[in-house]
């Protein structure tokens, strides 16, 4: 890089904007083979980048997940309780004015509705990582 050094940055910078996969043009790929520094460079960037995702592959960070992790037992005992409790109060409201029915019934919706807000908001990793898993024609699928 000393000999040419605005030269080596320009190839430098144009190699480094390239995608990952992407195919290096004929002008980089000359002056990497004839420049030392610039294959030097290019070399240690690459096993830079082997170390780093060997690094993450690893394990690196797996200790964050088991944290986060919420078990379903809560929420099908939380789910059960709910219903529980409706048919109970269904049960034992059946003698009262229809506008405390109302008002009970409206309150419950809103409820389950909030309930089943917080639990999928709870498991979006989950519900992500499986939508992801599935073949693209079986989320297109239409019902019959």
């Amino acid at each position: 890089m000393k000999n040419n050094e605005k030269k080596c940055e320009m190839i430098m910078d144009a190699y480094l904007s390239l995608d990952k996969n992407e195919i290096v043009p004929l002008k980089i790929t000359a002056h990497l083979l004839m420049c030392r520094e610039c294959r030097t460079a290019v070399r240690r960037l690459s096993v830079a980048e082997r170390l780093a995702s060997r690094t993450m592959k690893n394990g690196f960070g797996t200790s964050a997940q088991n944290e986060n992790h919420i078990s379903m037992t809560k929420w099908v005992i939380g789910g059960f309780a709910m219903t529980s409790l409706l048919l109970l109060f269904g049960i034992t409201m059946r003698d009262s004015s229809p506008a405390q029915q109302i008002v009970f019934y409206l309150t419950f919706a809103a409820a389950i509705c909030i309930y089943c807000a917080v639990f999928v908001a709870g498991n979006l990793d989950f519900f992500i990582k499986t939508i992801k898993k599935l073949p693209p024609t079986a989320i297109l699928k239409p019902l019959r």
